[in-house]
């Protein structure tokens, strides 16, 4: 994805940062980023979507993380924002695929 579009951070956590097992306070201990192509108004951005990992330091059982949110593309870049502005370019206003956006002629 080109560094020149703007990037959202959605941060999506653990609600209860204790150990199920020892009722320890669990440390972070890294993170899993995936990052979306998002249209608004015409205008492109990133939503980065980062999921912390934590883990507990005094009984060290595992490693927990929030769920992924669903997508409407499983291990798709498109938001649902994209997808409803390519099928209007599509379908509504006639555009080929290729013209929706003059993607290729930026990148």
């Amino acid at each position: 994805m080109p560094a020149r579009l703007p990037r959202i951070d959605v941060v999506v956590d653990v609600e209860d940062k204790t150990c199920p097992c020892c009722q320890g306070e669990l440390h972070r201990i890294g993170e899993d980023r995936s990052e979306r192509l998002d249209l608004v108004s015409a205008q492109f951005r990133i939503l980065v979507t980062r999921r912390p990992k934590y883990t507990c330091r005094a009984c060290e059982d595992g490693v927990m993380q929030a769920p992924a949110p669903t997508r409407l593309i499983e291990v798709g870049l498109p938001t649902e924002a994209t997808v409803a502005q390519v099928l209007v370019s599509k379908f509504a206003d006639h555009l080929p695929l290729y013209a929706g956006f003059g993607l290729r002629s930026r990148w």
